[in-house]
């Protein structure tokens, strides 16, 4: 029943889309035929002006679509958070409160929860079914040993997309490809927003940097591989689909210098190559004050030394 519920629920979402694609088709016929069969005076102007407010409609019924799967991807939040938190070691708490649950949501929305709530406790429970993990944290403070120890094995960032795959799947399925492309990458920027607070608690080292790098080039193909639109295929495309993917790129680039002057140089490659045009899927997007903190991460870096770096302004 509950799936039902939710499959019919992802179909209104729907309908809401496709008759935004129709409604924008019928637009571009109707101005066609205006331009082909009536001279260019006021009596054109005035039809091509109500066949814009056609188009207009079809933005309108294109945006309830977006905000509808963005209301998904926040109902959807807590649970991912908390599969996040598993994933880089964070136990999960008995009796924690669902965030942002308030009030009722109604059938469908409750169907979604409780099916969200099965994927997570399945997606980190271990084979002994005691709901720990018993898997790789966290960790890019490693010495040669510890780096050596991070590849036997399956990482945090493999965890998390396991968890990810295990929970919206079954709700991909029902949506149609533009929209089911964006409840994946508002789903992914829920959980790099923990990931990148968990980045920040923690000592990396030379190698853990490499460690970082590898994860975040992981992370994009798995991104990619996960999406139906021909333009989130390359990384630039995929960067401006998903400002929190880009910007955790650029972390793994930052803490990946070899020395300090090497950061700044890394940042002026990038910044000349895309210019400051991060909406376009280049550029630099990480602050002043967000740059001294990662580069503070840094256990050879000393802090002092960060301070004094002159970055340019942001």
């Amino acid at each position: 029943h509950g799936s039902l519920t939710v499959s019919t629920a992802c179909a209104k979402i729907n309908d809401a889309e496709v008759a935004a694609d129709y409604a924008r088709r019928l637009s571009e016929q109707l101005k066609e035929e205006v331009r082909s069969s009536f001279p260019a005076d006021g009596a054109a102007m005035a039809l091509d002006v109500a066949c814009s407010g056609i188009g207009e409609a079809a933005d309108a019924l294109e945006k309830v679509a977006d905000d509808a799967v963005g209301n998904l991807a926040e109902t959807l939040g807590a649970r991912v958070r908390k599969a996040v938190e598993e994933s880089i070691g964070e136990e999960l708490r008995k009796g924690d409160s669902t965030e942002g649950g308030g009030g009722d949501k109604g059938s469908t929305g409750q169907a979604m929860q409780d099916i969200a709530d099965g994927m997570v406790l399945a997606a980190t429970r271990n084979e002994k079914g005691d709901g720990r993990t018993s898997f790789a944290r966290m960790d890019y403070d490693l010495d040669e040993k510890g780096y050596e120890r991070a590849h036997l094995g399956d990482g945090y960032l493999d965890r998390m997309c396991i968890a990810l795959d295990e929970l919206i799947g079954p709700l991909r399925i029902f949506l149609i490809p533009r929209l089911s492309d964006k409840l994946l990458l508002d789903i992914l920027a829920i959980a790099l927003e923990r990931v990148e607070a968990a980045i920040l608690k923690t000592r990396i080292t030379s190698l853990g940097a490499l460690l970082l790098d590898s994860h975040v080039r992981n992370l994009l193909n798995y991104t990619k591989s996960r999406l139906d639109a021909s333009e989130l295929s390359s990384t630039v495309g995929l960067h401006r689909a998903s400002p929190p993917l880009h910007r955790l790129t650029q972390i793994a680039l930052l803490t990946n210098a070899a020395d300090l002057d090497d950061a700044l140089d890394v940042v002026a490659s990038v910044k000349r190559r895309g210019g400051t045009a991060a909406s376009a899927g280049g550029g630099w997007v990480i602050g002043r004050a967000d740059m001294r903190k990662f580069l503070k991460l840094r256990d050879d870096f000393k802090a002092s030394d960060v301070d004094r770096l002159p970055l340019d302004a942001d």
